[in-house]
């Protein structure tokens, strides 16, 4: 899409709007808008809950070649919201990176209320369901620490390569064979996350399906110390949500379901502070931490002690 399309496309969305609120506007297209780059070859529109469309504009008409797409596959897309896009360079090629911000489930009270996801980089790819936007973490390369490396390790009934680890602020890669097993299963600190062949997921009691892939599944997830961001196959789906941990469990396993599983390759790094001159330091695999986050409901007043 070249610059003068895309200033086309921009006067286009400006004209179709007309008088109208941006909200009334997003109800009339069904979605909230966001122009991307010129980074992509076609235009696209993307939405609140980081779904999109792909087509083609002509100058005059927007024309979808894609139904809604949903590459965060939260179930409705409670979780992640209101992403923004910007367009910058890296290595001196043009990108478009997108953040929004994660919906906080059911938890204790806190001081703050919902929290930003990691950023993303986006990529247009052709599937063999059509042109797919994929999502994959942006920058985190600089915060990685301590790692921790697993290569051609076959795990069995009762193995757990991860019994070592400990922390609250972690990233772990890894590239999982399935060929001699039904699936998989990650603890996070005492949360658990299911995968089955054919793309199956149970996330701590949530259900939800990515899009098939073969016996091999590719996997970066980013822990938090209120949130999980599992992408899967390089960022083509991904599913993000805001947690909250029993400060006690620092471990992390990985097992085996029905059958053997083989690690081709794995990696756990610890994360350090996005901010050069914060004074909290990352702490070393086993050391217990005391959330910053607590904030026990009966510390807080009720309506009726301050009448």
């Amino acid at each position: 899409m070249s610059k003068s399309l895309d200033k086309q496309f921009g006067r286009f969305l400006r004209q179709q709007r007309a008088d109208a609120s941006y909200a009334q506007f997003a109800r009339k297209l069904g979605i909230s808008l966001a122009l991307f780059s010129t980074q992509f070859t076609k235009p696209l529109l993307d939405g609140a809950k980081a779904d999109y469309l792909v087509g083609t504009y002509d100058g005059t008409t927007f024309h979808p070649e894609t139904e809604m797409q949903f590459p965060e596959i939260h179930p409705e897309g409670r979780s992640l919201y209101a992403p923004q896009t910007w367009r910058t360079e890296i290595d001196g090629k043009p990108a478009v990176i997108q953040m929004g911000f994660l919906h906080h489930e059911k938890g204790p009270l806190l001081t703050w209320n919902n929290q930003m996801a990691f950023p993303v980089e986006l990529t247009l790819h052709q599937t063999p369901d059509g042109p797919r936007l994929y999502r994959e973490p942006f920058g985190i390369a600089k915060l990685r620490t301590d790692a921790k490396t697993w290569k051609d390790l076959v795990v069995k009934s009762g193995d757990n390569p991860l019994a070592e680890v400990r922390g609250d602020v972690l990233e772990i890669r890894a590239e999982i064979d399935l060929s001699a097993a039904k699936g998989f299963t990650l603890g996070v600190r005492g949360k658990t996350i299911g995968y089955a062949a054919g793309g199956k997921i149970e996330f701590d009691g949530l259900k939800v399906e990515a899009p098939a892939s073969v016996s091999r599944v590719a996997l970066q997830m980013l822990v938090d110390r209120s949130s999980i961001e599992l992408f899967l196959d390089r960022g083509r789906a991904s599913i993000s949500r805001s947690l909250f941990f029993d400060p006690a469990r620092q471990d992390f396993s990985l097992t085996s379901d029905g059958g053997e599983v083989r690690v081709v390759s794995m990696e756990v790094n610890r994360l350090k502070p996005v901010w050069a001159a914060h004074p909290l330091q990352p702490r070393a695999f086993g050391t217990p931490v005391e959330p910053e986050w607590r904030h026990p409901q009966k510390h807080i007043p009720s309506s009726k002690a301050t009448k």
